[in-house]
């Protein structure tokens, strides 16, 4: 017995008469408790101690008594577990959660199981334990070793593998690094996350806004005055895995805001920029199984004065002339008299650059295709901009909400993936893109397509919408469309 006032003060084993213990002490104003255990004759085995333990104030005199059970005033030690070997295997059952312990370095820990239909399974662990499982046949053999589950990033082992119908599996439970501690060992149907992926890997938001992040891999809930980022993607791996939610979070909260919510019995996620910087937003699975997804957020300071209209125009001195016609009349149409500005992106770095940088309306004043916006110098010379496999990388601006677009062709070819279908999956939500399948003919202010059928196009989020469009457009033209898409 070891008596303790905040340390141990005094400990006995027998009084030398018998193999009881029995101390004597001067009185002591508090005692915190008495440790008491039944030491049998093996130094491994520790028992809780059971019976009565009587305190005096004098020498056989008894002041109280009381019936103990463990440590009377605190818990007993943990006995080691009993399942260290495959002759002594813990039976346990699917969908239950089995609490292990691995009382000493080097220790393992034994369960089978009977499963009750042939079907993939989880085998696996949660805690803070580096745990390592093994799953055998009922005759000891070896069937798979786990020890950290990579896809998922998790320390805890996960076994994903069939198993049969009426059939004894046995699983072996060890720590990694012999460290000592508890885990919970589970045996599921389902199948669990690995990972989770966010396309694209970066979007810009804008200060002042709420934004709505997909809870499944594209769905909404549509919350009222929140804007959905119906362009934003989640995509949980393995496809086969039951839960395909998930959760949004950040730790950047000098940046951005997540917010969870019910509307009616969904649950939705919002995203609200609250400072300008760059912020990483994570996508979890449901519950938490595997990888996270990752996006950066860029959140630019507030500038009103700020030109609204870019201009990505040719650098030949003409296409210079013409782009800022082009820019005020856009600028007048839309509103935002005066306020544009004409750049000359060269590379993809410049048009990303650029990019990022245009706020509410593009003009795109350059040679192109379906696959590729080519400029123009003034030696007469062309070279590539960008292409529609670096526009598929590129942040998404929701910053931007129209695009204009008086290159030739750049709605062309496959209608879902040229140029204007890139463009279109990487603005606002609710932005339109504007663009021709055909060449495109005209002066600064009026931009006529085919004489022999429709060939405008309008794109929304990377869907062609069903507009009726003059032969002739004006930035006039363009605004009503705009309006009419929103």
């Amino acid at each position: 017995m070891r008596l303790y006032v905040g340390a141990t003060i005094e400990s006995c084993d027998d009084d030398g008469h018998t193999f009881n213990t029995r101390m004597n002490m001067t009185q002591l104003a508090f005692i915190k408790y008495l440790d008491c255990v039944e030491r049998v004759r093996t130094p491994e085995s520790i028992n809780p101690f059971v019976g009565k333990i009587a305190m005096s104030d004098e020498i056989g005199v008894a002041a109280a008594s009381t019936n103990a059970n463990a440590r009377n005033m605190c818990d007993a030690p943990t006995p080691p577990p009993t399942n260290t070997s495959m002759e002594s295997a813990q039976e346990i059952e699917v969908e239950s959660l089995t609490s292990g312990n691995i009382a000493y370095a080097r220790m393992a820990q034994w369960f089978k199981i009977t499963i009750p239909q042939s079907k993939y399974y989880s085998i696996y662990t949660t805690g803070s334990l580096d745990t390592v499982g093994t799953l055998y046949d009922d005759c000891g053999n070896q069937i798979v070793r786990v020890d950290d589950r990579t896809e998922c990033g998790k320390a805890n082992f996960r076994i994903y593998h069939k198993l049969d119908r009426n059939t004894t599996y046995y699983i072996r439970v060890t720590e990694a690094k012999s460290n000592t501690g508890s885990y919970t060992l589970v045996v599921t149907e389902r199948v669990l996350a690995d990972s989770v992926t966010i396309t694209p890997s970066s979007i810009i938001l804008e200060q002042g806004k709420t934004y709505e992040l997909p809870t499944t891999p594209n769905t909404f809930v549509d919350v009222a005055g929140v804007d959905p980022l119906r362009n934003v993607y989640v995509n949980i791996s393995p496809a086969s895995a039951n839960e395909q939610k998930v959760l949004w979070h950040s730790f950047d909260h000098d940046v951005i805001d997540t917010y969870s919510g019910f509307h009616g019995d969904q649950r939705y996620h919002t995203i609200s920029p609250v400072g300008s910087g760059t912020a990483t937003l994570y996508a979890y699975d449901w519950w938490e199984n595997g990888n996270a997804g990752e996006c950066t957020v860029y959140v630019p300071e507030v500038n009103a004065n700020a030109p609204k209209v870019t201009v990505v125009s040719c650098i030949a001195d003409g296409w210079i002339v013409s782009s800022d016609t082009m820019g005020a009349d856009m600028a007048n149409a839309f509103g935002c008299t005066g306020s544009y500005t004409v750049e000359t992106p060269t590379t993809i770095s410049s048009f990303e650059t650029c990019w990022r940088e245009t706020n509410e309306c593009m003009i795109v004043h350059t040679h192109g295709g379906p696959n590729s916006l080519v400029g123009q110098i003034n030696s007469g010379a062309q070279s590539q901009i960008i292409s529609k496999y670096d526009i598929e990388n590129l942040p998404i601006n929701t910053k931007i909400r129209f695009i204009m677009m008086t290159a030739c062709e750049v709605a062309g070819g496959l209608a879902y993936n040229n140029i204007a279908y890139w463009l279109s999956k990487r603005i606002h939500p609710n932005g339109i893109v504007i663009a021709n399948t055909d060449e495109v003919t005209g002066g600064d202010k009026t931009f006529r397509g085919s004489d022999n059928e429709k060939t405008w196009k309008v794109y929304k989020n990377g869907e062609i919408w069903d507009i009726e469009l003059p032969l002739t457009l004006t930035m006039a033209d363009a605004y009503s469309i705009y309006e009419e898409c929103q």
